[in-house]
């Protein structure tokens, strides 16, 4: 929204070049404008050869004028959660700044950063990327002293290929750390723990014993959360997490690894890990009265649906699904929606619920409902749905 006295961007999208506005973001009061081209007015502007990367250029130069200690994460699910949790047990001690949302983006992080003020003493930036070299120039702009990497998934393979594709485009975020720092990883991931071999400033955290930092014990409370005992070189710790789901741990892991290595004492990283609440569409859930409403809609994925699946089925009354497509999972689209369907009869999902396109395959082998679009499942949703039901939509 274009206020007065600000500067107007113009970004170049794949349906709507934001320069057919610039009279009206002129109109409503900016002081000045980016272009690639020559305008025919009597404004200010400044021509640039991309207005993409005149934005990102400015946010550095803005980063610049602060000295935070940056934390870079990326991942290929989770990414946010992540975030959200080590931001929360980090600013047990300190002033934390964090990307908004899920401004991961080649414009979401550089608008962000324009947040970022004096006080800050560490910045938390998440980079997301769907194609080669999009978290290299993220990261270039970011330079982060630590790095955290979270999963290598089966996501974004039309355009990176296989696992091996992401693996090598999420780690274009070495390429500008700056030295002295860590480079956390998932140990349990095999492509990521392949980075202990090759690096000496590399911590681990995971389930299994070979990580520096790992989970014991790990229980569940139900839609409550999970607890675990965490174990280090030195230390022991009692985690509580207020969300549910085994994958919830690892993000756990993650904010408490980062924070021993900030010098944190352990019962203010187990407050701050406590006090996590996820954002829309990260597993809320909301007792609507009659029904149990778990929201995990942001995004999916094949190992989020799982993971999302795995949370319903806690629940101890009738068990409803609403399961939408997985996108940019490449020739293999066809398989994962048949496998993610497979995984919800498995779970003994009472109603499987499947909408869209690409999902018609999960239906069938789910032996579940299927619609063409939502509002012809809303059209139906009141007469499914019973007393009693959890339900949960991804």
């Amino acid at each position: 929204m274009v206020s007065p006295g600000t500067l107007f961007v113009p970004i170049i999208g794949e349906r709507v070049d934001a320069h057919d506005f610039i009279p009206a973001a002129f109109q409503a009061g900016a002081a000045c404008v980016f272009s690639q081209r020559t305008l025919d007015c009597d404004k200010p502007y400044i021509l640039v050869d991309s207005t993409l990367m005149a934005l990102q250029r400015l946010a550095a130069w803005y980063k610049g004028q602060f000295s935070p200690r940056v934390i870079g994460i990326t991942g290929s699910v989770g990414k946010t959660t992540m975030k959200e949790m080590l931001f929360s047990a980090l600013s047990q001690e300190f002033c934390v700044f964090k990307s908004q949302g899920n401004l991961n983006s080649q414009v979401g992080l550089p608008l962000t950063l324009f947040e970022l003020g004096p006080e800050h003493q560490l910045a938390i930036l998440e980079m997301g990327t769907s194609s080669f070299g999009e978290i290299d120039r993220l990261a270039r702009l970011g330079q982060p002293d630590d790095c955290l990497f979270i999963n290598i998934g089966n996501v974004h393979l039309e355009f990176l290929g296989s696992r091996q594709g992401v693996f090598q485009a999420k780690t274009e975020m070495l390429s500008h750390m700056r030295p002295g720092g860590h480079v956390f990883v998932n140990g349990d991931d095999d492509l990521l723990l392949g980075l202990k071999r090759s690096r000496e400033d590399v911590i681990t955290f995971g389930l299994e014993k070979h990580n520096d930092v790992r989970a014991t014990q790990i229980r569940s409370l139900g839609l409550s959360g999970m607890a675990f005992t965490a174990v280090w070189d030195g230390g022991t710790c009692e985690i509580t997490v207020p969300v549910p789901g085994d994958h919830m741990v690892y993000p756990a892991l993650g904010a408490l690894a980062v924070s021993l290595a900030y010098g944190m004492a352990p019962d203010a990283i187990r407050t701050g890990i406590a006090e996590y609440r996820p954002i829309w569409g990260r597993m809320n859930i909301q007792d609507l009265g009659e029904i149990m409403l778990i929201n995990d809609a942001y995004n999916a994925s094949p190992s989020s649906m799982r993971a999302a699946l795995d949370v319903l089925g806690y629940h101890t009354g009738r068990k409803v699904a609403i399961l939408g497509d997985m996108y940019e999972l490449g020739e293999d689209t066809e398989r994962y929606h048949r496998e993610v369907g497979a995984y919800a009869r498995e779970k003994g999902i009472d109603l499987i619920l499947c909408v869209g396109g690409l999902t018609q395959v999960m239906a069938q082998t789910a032996k579940g409902r299927h619609y063409e679009g939502k509002a012809e499942l809303w059209a139906q949703l009141p007469g499914l749905l019973q007393p009693g039901d959890a339900v949960l939509i991804k």
